[in-house]
């Protein structure tokens, strides 16, 4: 089977998630598309200190009531990946990305990230 693509309309949507989530009052310290070795299908990873604070049930919720109150239609959502800052994976991009200014765009794989092989992958925020 192939490798599915990340398409101009897939990182629009995340922009899109990303910003509605944190005019719900949610700040991201980490949102990027990711293509991990574990999973058929891509990923939005999302990591906050905000949803770290709101607790492993309710951090999904926060994201999706987010996204709700938006009218972002359901059909629009991608897989989200809500992983605690202390995550290996999200430790390990925030050391990688440390230095650098701007990462938006920034394409990552091919790559042990902490725990995980990241295949493929695309930066919005990292701090």
């Amino acid at each position: 089977m192939g490798q599915a693509l990340l398409v101009n309309i897939d990182l629009d949507t995340g922009a899109e998630i990303l910003r509605i989530v944190e005019e719900a009052g949610v700040k991201v310290n980490v949102a990027s598309w990711v293509k991990l070795e574990e999973y058929s299908d891509w990923r939005l990873l999302l990591s906050s200190r905000q949803l770290d604070a709101a607790g492993p049930g309710k951090a999904s919720g926060l994201v999706f009531d987010a996204l709700v109150a938006a009218d972002f239609p359901v059909e629009r959502t991608p897989t989200i990946l809500i992983k605690p800052m202390t995550d290996p994976t999200v430790r390990a991009l925030r050391r990688y990305f440390r230095q650098r200014e701007n990462v938006q765009g920034a394409r990552i794989g091919g790559q042990q990230f902490g725990n995980r092989w990241v295949e493929d992958g695309y930066v919005y925020r990292v701090s």
